[in-house]
């Protein structure tokens, strides 16, 4: 089956800042900023559709089923899934619909501070902080349902000083 979409691409922006700043012989900073910027749309495969767990969970219906009712009979192993024996796509076929891209965008700073007191004493601060939001555009593969846009921005945040 051939639906000319373009899957499994990905195109890929870095930007990456690297200072480092000795004001004197005992001190030392350095700042590092890096962006990456990742869009790309994954290949996918439906590899299985399995109505019996459901069944096994003791739910009387489950999402499967569900959906193929809802979908007019276009999700079950012989209509999506690919691979299926006597099913309509071969082992490497799909039926994706969606041509909208997923992103994730990584922005991370650390800091680093390294000062020597004296010959038996140093000082060493580091700072990192870390954001990544992760933006997943779904739409129905078999249903041609609205668009969903799902957005995450996990933070992260870590601190460390050591002294000998």
């Amino acid at each position: 089956m051939t639906t000319g979409i373009n899957a499994g691409w990905q195109d890929s922006e870095v930007f990456r800042g690297d200072i480092v700043w000795t004001p004197t012989d005992n001190l030392r900073f350095r700042l590092i900023h890096q962006e990456d910027d990742q869009v790309g749309q994954q290949a996918r495969v439906q590899s299985r559709i399995d109505y019996n767990v459901a069944n096994v969970q003791g739910f009387q219906m489950g999402i499967a089923r569900a959906t193929d009712i809802a979908s007019g009979g276009k999700f079950n192993p012989m209509y999506a899934q690919a691979g299926y024996p006597g099913g309509m796509l071969g082992r490497y076929e799909s039926r994706l619909a969606s041509t909208v891209p997923n992103e994730q965008f990584l922005e991370q700073t650390t800091f680093h501070a390294d000062w020597d007191i004296s010959d038996t004493m140093h000082l060493k601060y580091m700072y990192g902080k870390t954001v990544m939001t992760l933006v997943f555009t779904m739409t129905g593969v078999v249903l041609n349902t609205t668009s969903l846009l799902t957005t995450m921005s996990p933070s992260l945040i870590s601190r460390a000083m050591s002294f000998s």
